[in-house]
């Protein structure tokens, strides 16, 4: 994020799309490194003023000017480092506090209380790997109930598992678990003893939003439109084809539009046209939300190859390793049997969100770079 703009920006020339405690918390960093920038510039004259004072003296009198310069700038050292470290106080409030949980709720539109459902597949591996799945599929429901979700299964045949899951951070915990996962262990059909590794897919979908287009008034509706008016035409008489009575409503937002000229009144036929159009509104929403899970699914699905892997589950080690953040925790037969806390599997997730809160963190800034570039210098 650039900060070095010189005067500190007042918060009515910041952008209109910012609330007002982001405002102010970005206002507050600006002022903070405003007095960095001010400091440093005065150490950097101070030093410029003592070499040049120092020009012409000697002996005694170019040692006691060296000790009063030295002491100045000791005192311009210290409240540039009080200074810094307020700054660094202030940036890092702001961005974990502030700017991350706006960017996160509009324009991420994230829902910590958003569930989710869950898909297993068994990849690579014959009956092992449908037992693997399978167990997959029984330490998710130990995951929920030590969280306190509410697993409710949906289906359990023809080689998938599916499930629904609800509680607070269900999705934001779960949704990185999307990918091939591998286990590496003696199956309990193997006589020789011998390591065999398999491999299952999992698929995790947010559930989908309830579109409640009830809070949106036809008024709103009305305002985000352009409302023409034209002479009736078709059935109807004089009154109808010599009026100016029929309407068309353009929705800017969405560019869905409507015709309405069912009615002999202007009125009637704006307010008929709002309805529509609001319902045209609401189909779109459900188009665009199928679309886009079938999309999320789509990218999801893969091979279940074992070189796709995620997460191997080592059970020689008794270790998880994600490949993905380079973590690895005991407890790879905990996890999936549930025989202790399943501390593994909750490490692992932990750093999962971590991961993606740092991510996220990069994009809010990024995204912060875009909104400063429409600023007023």
């Amino acid at each position: 994020m650039s900060l070095s703009r010189g005067a500190v920006p007042g918060a009515e020339s910041l952008p209109t799309a910012l609330p007002a405690a982001v405002k102010e918390g970005l206002i507050s960093v600006l002022t903070a490194n405003s007095a960095v920038e001010r400091l440093q510039s005065e150490l950097e004259s101070e030093k410029k003023e003592g070499l040049k004072a120092q020009e012409g003296l000697s002996g005694g009198n170019k040692e006691e000017k060296n000790s009063d310069s030295e002491l100045l700038l000791e005192l311009y050292q210290e409240e540039l480092g009080a200074c810094e470290e307020g700054l660094e106080d202030e940036t890092a409030s702001f961005l974990e506090h502030t700017l991350l949980p706006h960017y996160q709720e509009t324009v991420l539109k994230l829902d910590t209380g958003q569930g989710c459902v869950i898909e297993i597949r068994p990849g690579s591996g014959g009956q092992e790997a449908s037992i693997f799945a399978s167990e997959l599929f029984d330490m998710y429901e130990n995951l929920s109930d030590r969280h306190g979700w509410t697993f409710r299964r949906l289906d359990e045949k023809d080689g998938l598992w599916q499930a629904s899951i609800d509680g607070d951070l269900s999705y934001r915990r779960l949704q990185l678990e999307s990918g091939v996962h591998r286990v590496q262990r003696v199956p309990s059909t193997e006589k020789a003893g011998r390591i065999q590794t398999s491999s299952a897919s999992v698929v995790v979908l947010p559930h989908a939003r309830e579109i409640d287009l009830q809070g949106t008034s036809l008024k709103q509706i009305e305002r985000e439109s352009e409302v023409f008016v034209k002479r009736g035409s078709g059935p109807g008489g004089q009154s109808v084809n010599n009026s100016c009575s029929a309407v068309r409503i353009n929705h800017g937002p969405t560019g869905l539009w409507v015709n309405m000229m069912i009615h002999s009144s202007q009125l009637q036929n704006k307010q008929a046209g709002l309805e529509l159009l609001r319902t045209k509104i609401y189909n779109q929403e459900v188009q665009a939300q199928s679309s886009e899970r079938k999309n999320m699914r789509k990218s999801q699905v893969n091979t279940g190859d074992r070189s796709e892997k995620i997460r191997t589950y080592n059970f020689q080690r008794d270790s998880l390793v994600d490949h993905r953040f380079d973590h690895e925790s005991v407890g790879a037969q905990e996890s999936l049997y549930d025989s202790g806390l399943g501390q593994g599997l909750d490490l692992v997730l932990s750093a999962g969100m971590e991961d993606n809160e740092v991510k996220e963190l990069a994009d809010s800034v990024e995204w912060l770079d875009g909104l400063e570039a429409g600023w007023k210098d």
